[in-house]
């Protein structure tokens, strides 16, 4: 009988509950979306970048969630990845040099008729949306 050492029993104990684990990816319920979003429906198509030349309209929906329409016709909604308090009565600023604004990239929330910085958030995933058939 073969006996395993202490780190060699960690390593398989580690595989094996590693290999156990099913990722399930959240993903929010309908209910959970803002009242704009009546019309949508989630693809479950992500993009990690738009570039910034193609986006004709970005609004904040409530503080979690921000609606980005293109020049195209499409539409994204970005879920902030911590939520983004006082964004929905706000206006937010993004720096968009690289020509492209992405996941995990920070905005800056600015109160509109003061112009002072009121903080910063990190945007998620870009979900495309559809029109919802009626």
């Amino acid at each position: 009988m073969k006996c395993l050492n202490t780190p060699s029993l960690f390593l398989a104990l580690f595989v094996a509950v590693a290999f156990s684990m099913t990722y399930v990816p959240a993903i929010a319920e309908e209910s959970d979306l803002p009242d704009e979003l009546e019309g949508y429906a989630l693809t479950g198509e992500t993009e990690n970048c738009l570039r910034s030349s193609r986006i004709r309209d970005s609004r904040p929906l409530d503080d979690h969630h921000i609606l980005f329409e293109m020049r195209n016709g499409d539409s994204y909604l970005n879920r902030l990845s911590d939520g983004c308090n006082g964004i929905a009565s706000n206006v937010f600023v993004f720096d968009s040099a690289a020509g492209r604004v992405c996941e995990n990239q920070i905005i800056k929330v600015v109160d509109e008729t003061h112009f002072i910085a009121r903080g910063a958030c990190g945007l998620g995933e870009f979900e495309k949306l559809e029109e919802a058939e009626s």
